[in-house]
């Protein structure tokens, strides 16, 4: 341990190791800025498209598009309103979403603090140099960590394939003549779903029983979806 301390003692004095290490914490920055950018944009442009679509066909609480994890109920009803108009058929993709995502994110913040512990433990270890210690925590943690992240996998799968069924309909309800081209674009570029959703927020080509007012008529929610 002493020799580590001595080795980080001896590069901190390098003035080329500090100034590469300033470099790569700079490029560092720019790239985590970056995309926090472009994540912002991002999310921008899918909120604004799914309140829009919600709000405009009398979804109930269509503010929750901008809200992370509740937005995939206000997909979900898109979609739900759609298949009961046109199809005449129940549908539940809003409720199966929304309850994926907050076990996937309960499952998440549970492995995470799995391998945090794990972590800790194994350092604490290291530090009063017991290296069985060490290699005992961190198998533990990776061990745990492991299965729990097959459990987070298989959610993650479900989640993504009840959304892109979701997207479909939705999809299919604004331009139906483009439903399955904006479906496969999102499937193979990711980044592209929030900018058609943007596009679509004004159509309504696939709802084919509109009001006297030429606006899509409320879902008629039973209460105790809500």
């Amino acid at each position: 341990m002493n020799e580590m301390m001595d080795m980080f003692e001896t590069l901190a004095q390098d003035p080329e190791f500090m100034e590469m290490i300033t470099l790569v914490g700079a490029v560092a920055l720019i790239g985590v800025l970056f995309s926090a950018l472009v994540s912002l944009v991002l999310y921008i442009f899918r909120s604004a498209g799914i309140h829009s679509i919600a709000k405009r066909r009398g979804i109930p609480h269509a503010w929750l598009a901008w809200i992370p994890i509740a937005h995939y109920w206000t997909v979900g009803s898109i979609a739900d309103q759609y298949r009961q108009k046109v199809y005449n058929k129940p549908a539940w993709n809003r409720v199966i979403m929304l309850v994926l995502a907050i076990v996937l994110e309960v499952v998440s913040l549970v492995v995470l603090g799995i391998i945090f512990a794990g972590v800790a433990e194994a350092f604490a270890g290291a530090m009063d140099g017991d290296m069985e210690s060490l290699a005992y925590a961190l198998t533990m943690a990776g061990g745990s960590g492991g299965m729990l992240d097959s459990v987070r996998s298989l959610l993650n799968l479900a989640l993504v394939v009840f959304w892109h069924i979701s997207l479909y309909n939705l999809y299919s309800s604004c331009c139906p003549k483009n439903n399955v081209t904006f479906l496969v674009l999102g499937i193979i570029f990711p980044v592209a779903v929030p900018f058609f959703l943007f596009f679509n927020r004004k159509k309504d080509e696939g709802m084919v029983i509109p009001s006297q007012e030429g606006e899509i008529p409320p879902m008629d929610y039973p209460m105790e979806y809500l």
